[in-house]
Parts: structure tokens; sequence; C-alpha cells
């Protein structure tokens, strides 16, 4: 996923191209990638913490990486004492969230805690470079090298914003430390003494790329074939997108994809069709969650019973019966944090690549429903194995476990995948208030402007955005028509320009210092089936209602149409038609009012979002939804 650009100052003596990379790194000018982004993001300079989405950013800022003392993440680095434990990732994931957040929010409190952090971090390093939590006798054993690849991307992430090279050095030094270990005792011993067959190692592949990229050391980049998996190899020889343990997995798509951008464009080709199969296939919840517990969904979608207790449940190729709290939150049956944020993370990157819109929707599908369902608004904290139904269980605030800093991250991101740069050309991706600045190809030149969108979207489809430039330019400005669309208009000075769904809306004209353009788009109402090839099997059809980009979902807590449950972050509810001569739905769906899946179980209410044999009233779908006011 590309984000944040090291900006190098002069005295390094280096010369730098805008082309920015995930971990936020500004690339040196003598790398010339072979595989060139389509989508380019742009910088978010002022976050709009407004509208369902960004107030969800919002929330995780303040609730949660603002609040967190990362003292408390820093204090394995000092006592170097572990041998087994994975706890050393959680600050490199927070140094790399919080750099993001200071990016768009420029606050200083947050920034002198960054500072403080990495330099203490940094004045761990031993003689031979390592920087890490681990006795000397276990070190690169277990999940030491998972806790090196987060510590590498927190501190390249901060040394590109802040342009420190001390920083930049010491990440190379950790990484010629790292490199001259595997020389030593072979990449197949090393691969072999990490968990999960060996792909919590070579996951760092992502970093070590990074690192390639922001210093252009040749060496470490003709390293990195040493560390392939090879049985994520052979998924991207193969095209298809691999099973088990689906976090880990998946991190090594990204670095694969990421040295396949570098140096290797077959990678990208092959994961580009394993991930376009995996949506074409739909084998993962419709509301972005790829995995039942920590594994992969394999070829079929879970099958679905009814329980003789109440509501429903899901299994991998069995049936299970309703599960506890206690239990769900061991993974039993809800999907796991990490697994969402890479999904999203691999996505993202497609589109990047790309500039395929299917890519950017099954990320925005994710951050709009699974990855903000994960999250209790009014803590700020998460349910680390998420279920589609039942009752969901957040986590204290003090509790560490790996979701609790990579969901965080996630939300850190979404304001650098907003905006961007295509051809040239200041592109919305995604309809997020805020502030960007983008650099656009002129006839006079190359200028930066700035987009200002303005919307509550997606509670209407209503917003504008105001094209902030020096002077008077001709330039194209792209606007992203989503595929839920069945309308979208856009006006300019009283012009009108009409979008097609699943493309990229051209207004090409003389922008003028302070244009505004007003959007409207309307959203289509859909019955999205949870497994669309149920009949074949014989089994029942389940469905979810789709409006926008978001799911709804039905919460026990939320039953009056006339208001929302006391104490309710959200302001969004609606009245749902449904067929009443058929099965039927739950017991408590009686009067079909329904909420974002995302705002749902939020006051311990029991969630349920897929339905049998749901069908609307006329037949046909609605062309809008009866807004219930708070």
């Amino acid at each position: 996923m590309k984000g944040k650009q090291i900006r190098k100052s002069k005295v390094l003596q280096l010369i730098v191209i805008l082309i920015v990379g995930f971990a936020g790194i500004n690339h040196a000018a003598e790398l010339s990638p072979a595989v060139a982004d389509t989508f380019v993001p742009a910088r978010c300079v002022k976050a709009d913490f407004s509208g369902p989405l960004m107030t969800r950013v919002g929330i995780n800022y303040t609730e949660r990486i603002a609040w967190l003392d990362p003292d408390w993440l820093f204090e394995p680095f000092k006592s170097k004492e572990k041998t087994e434990k994975y706890d050393g990732e959680f600050l490199g994931k927070w140094i790399d969230a919080a750099v993001r957040i200071y990016s768009y929010t420029g606050d200083e409190q947050l920034r002198a805690k960054l500072d403080h952090t990495v330099r203490a971090l940094v004045a761990t390093q031993e003689d031979d470079g390592y920087i890490g939590t681990y006795t000397k006798s276990a070190r690169y054993t277990h999940w030491d090298v998972w806790t090196i690849k987060y510590t590498l991307i927190g501190l390249l992430t901060y040394a590109n914003e802040f342009q420190d090279k001390k920083v930049l050095d010491a990440c190379q030094r950790l990484g010629e430390c790292f490199i001259k270990h595997v020389q030593q005792i072979s990449p197949e011993v090393f691969i072999a003494s990490s968990f999960h067959g060996g792909m919590a190692n070579t996951s760092i592949l992502e970093p070590m790329c990074y690192l390639y990229e922001a210093g252009g050391d040749k060496k470490i980049l003709n390293f990195c074939p040493d560390i392939f998996h090879q049985d994520v190899l052979k998924d991207i020889q193969n095209s298809v997108f691999g099973v088990g343990k689906i976090y880990e997995r998946q991190s090594n798509y990204l670095g694969l994809l990421e040295y396949g951008r570098l140096t290797k464009p077959e990678f990208v080709e092959s994961l580009t069709k394993a991930i376009s199969d995996k949506i074409e296939a739909k084998t993962y919840y419709p509301v972005g969650a790829v995995s039942v517990g920590d594994r992969a969904i394999k070829g079929t979608m879970p099958v679905r019973k009814e329980s003789s207790g109440f509501g429903w449940t899901f299994g991998l190729g069995k049936e299970l019966e309703m599960v506890s709290p206690q239990e769900r939150f061991y993974g039993r049956d809800g999907s796991e944090g990490c697994d969402t944020v890479t999904w999203m993370q691999l996505n993202f990157e497609l589109f990047h690549l790309t500039g395929e819109i299917k890519f950017l929707e099954a990320a925005e599908c994710v951050a709009y429903n699974q990855l903000s369902a994960h999250q209790k608004p009014s803590t700020g904290t998460f349910d680390f194995f998420l279920s589609p139904h039942g009752v969901r269980t957040f986590a204290n605030r003090h509790t560490n476990y790996c979701c609790m800093h990579s969901l965080p991250r996630a939300f850190a991101m979404l304001p650098e995948m907003a905006v961007g740069s295509m051809k040239g050309s200041p592109a919305v991706a995604l309809y997020l208030p805020g502030t960007y600045r983008v650099p656009v190809k002129t006839a006079k030149g190359s200028k930066e402007i700035d987009l200002v969108i303005d919307t509550d979207f997606p509670v209407t489809g209503k917003g504008t955005i105001h094209v902030k430039a020096d002077k008077p330019n001709r330039f194209d400005l792209m606007l992203r028509v989503p595929n839920y669309t069945t309308s979208f208009i856009a006006k300019v000075a009283g012009k009108s320009y009409q979008g097609k769904p699943g493309e990229f809306l051209t207004i090409s004209r003389k922008w003028n210092k302070d244009d505004k353009v007003e959007f409207d788009m309307k959203m289509d109402i859909a019955l999205i089936p949870l497994y669309p090839t149920a009949k074949q099997n014989g089994r029942k059809v389940l469905r979810a209602v789709r409006r926008g980009p978001q799911f709804l979902a039905v919460d026990s807590t939320t039953p009056n149409k006339n208001k929302l449950y006391k104490g309710w972050i959200g302001t969004q509810k609606y009245k749902v038609p449904v067929d009443r001569d058929g099965e039927g739905v739950v017991m408590y769906l009686k009067d079909a009012f329904m909420v974002p899946y995302a705002d749902a179980g939020q006051t311990g209410g029991y969630v349920e979002v897929f339905f049998p044999s749901m069908e609307w009233d006329d037949k046909k779908a609605p062309a809008s939804l009866e807004a219930i006011s708070r």
C-alpha cells in the first residue's frame, strides 16, 4: 500500500523523486521500478474527522494512538529478555501509525512522544546493529524476526516523514545485521526457525524492499530472493490465493508484491490474478472478512446452520453450535483483525499498481464494514476475532494482542488512500473529508494544488470538492464513480458531467483559483448473497442488505423505529422492507430496522447481517431506504 514519502534533505546528497511507498519510503532517483504505479497517493495535509469513516479514524487517533503510552511497548527492548514472545512487534506498529496521524493532524504532543520513543529505541541498538527484544542465545528464532520486521517499518516511516538520517542509518545497520545472520546459518535454517512454516520470518521481505528503496543498496535487493518462502512462492507462480495461517501468508504476499514492483513484474501479474479471482469467486465474507479464526476461507464459503439455542453460526466444512463470547474471543468463529488489515492492504496496493477499481472497492468495503466493525467507537478498543453475527467482545484498553496494534495502523492509513494522481491528473478515489495536496501536470509544468473534500458520504451521496490553485490552470480532474451508484452527477460552474459506474469521470477544463465541484451520487440498495452457489449444494441462500459501500445489520438494542440506543455513536438507521410471507428472518427482525454493520454491536446487542429467504416486499429493490432520525 503506498503512503508517505521520504523527503531527504540536501545534506544527504541524495536526489529523490516523488514515488511513495507503503512504509513511508521515498525512492532514490537512480531506482527505476519494473512496474510503475497507476495511482500515486497524495498527501493528506489536514484531516476532517467527520462522516462515518473519518469519525472512526478520529476515534482511533484520540482514543488509541494519542492515548497510549509508548513506554509500555518499549519495555521489552530495554530488558531484552524474550525467548519466544511476539510482543516486540507492537512498538513498530504504534510508531508507524503515530507518524501517519501526525502528518495530517500536526499534533505536537504526539510528535514529542514519537521523538522520545524513537530516540530511545535507536539507543538500544547494539554494536552489531541488532535492535530487538530477544536474549542473545534466542535471537532470530520464534518471533524475533517478526519483531524486527515491524521495527524496521516503524523506523523507516519515521525517517521518511522527518528526514532523519540517523534513524535511516540505524535501519541500514539493522538490515545488514539481519542479512549477515541469514548468510551465516543458511536461508533454509533461517526459514525453519520460526512459526507457521517459516512464514513469520520470511515476511520481513516487505521492509527489506523498503530499505533498499530508501538507500539504493543493491546488496539488499540481491539478498531478498534468499528469504522467499517456497510455499508462498508457489502461490505466486500458480496465481492462487493460498490457505492456512492467513496473516503471515498475506504479509508475505505484500513483500513479494513490493519485490515484484521493483524488479519482477510477473509477481505483480500473478498476484493481480490471484486476488482478482478471489474477489470474483467471493470466497470471503462480503463484509470484507477473509478468514474464519486466523485461517483462510478455502474454496467454498462456510456452512451455516440454525442453532438449537438462537441465532446462526458458521463453520468450515462442518457445523458448529453457537459458541460463547469467551470462545469467540479466542478465534473459534470470528475473523482475525490482522487478517482484515492485510487483506485491505493487498487490495489498496493492487489498485495503486493497476488502477483497477475492483481492488479499490474491495478495500473500501473492508474499511466501511469489517475494519470499522472491529472498533468499539466509545473507547477505540477492538474485537479481535469479529464474527458477522452474535455479541461482539471488545478488549479493554490495556490488552496486548497483535490485532490491538494492527487495526490502529489500518485506520491511520486511510486518509492517505483517498486522493492521488493518475497520469499526472488529480484523482479522487475515496470520498473522505479533508484537505489533500496533489501534484498535477499542466501545460505550464508540474504544480501542486489542494483538493478540499466536504461530504458526509455515505450518509448521503452529496458533497463538494474545492479545487484550490495559486492561479488558473487547465488540467483533468478525475472522480471515481463507484459500481454501487445508479446515478453520478458532478457540476462545475453551472455545467453538469455524468459518470459511469465502475469508472473514473474525467472533468477537463481550465480551473480557476477556487472552483467548486458539487457531486451527487445515488446509491443502490441490494441484497448480496453470502454464498452465491448455495442452491447447487442444497443450502439456503443467505443474503445481506447493502446500501452503497455499507452493509446493514440488525442490532437487538435498537429495535425502536424512533430512536437509537442511548449513547449510540452514529446517526444512521433505516427501515428495510422485507417479505413477511416467507420464512421470516430472525425473531427480532419483526420491524426490519437496521443500522450499518460497522455500528452494530457497540452497546452489547446481538448482531446479525446475513439472513435466509430475505426478499423485498415488491420483489424489487427499493430506490432508497427510509432513514430514521435519532
